[in-house]
């Protein structure tokens, strides 16, 4: 069995914004990475590099800023710690058992026979 403080299921914007949120607050801090917004010029063909960071001058000028979905979820996946991100696994359950010590725990099992203990869980 493995033993996790906080489990989020969901591995999107919604569950990686949440995960990089919990780190800023103390769980497995890291040095931020700023976002990146490439535009391209129709007319021209001119790519132009954005920071999303700049100063407020900078930013006037620049009107709505988008971000393609897969840049924003690899730019915050960056953000956590190598490891935190489980991928393909595909959860069939959700539990809460009274165990031996009686305590109460989550236990999420997993399809490849996995069986993570969670003090914390978020679904997204």
């Amino acid at each position: 069995m493995i033993e996790e403080e906080i489990v989020v299921i969901g591995g999107g914007i919604a569950g990686l914004a949440t995960a990089l949120a919990l780190k800023r607050v103390g769980f497995q801090a890291r040095v931020e990475h700023k976002l990146k917004s490439l535009v391209t010029n129709l007319d021209t063909g001119a790519i132009q590099e954005l920071g999303l960071s700049g100063t407020k001058e900078n930013r006037e000028d620049t009107g709505v800023i988008t971000v393609h979905r897969k840049a924003l979820l690899e730019t915050l996946a960056e953000e956590l710690l190598p490891d935190t991100i489980r991928f393909s696994s595909k959860l069939i359950s959700i539990k809460s058992e009274t165990l031996e010590d009686s305590s109460k725990a989550t236990l999420l099992h997993l399809e490849d026979g996995t069986v993570i203990k969670a003090k914390v869980l978020g679904r997204w």
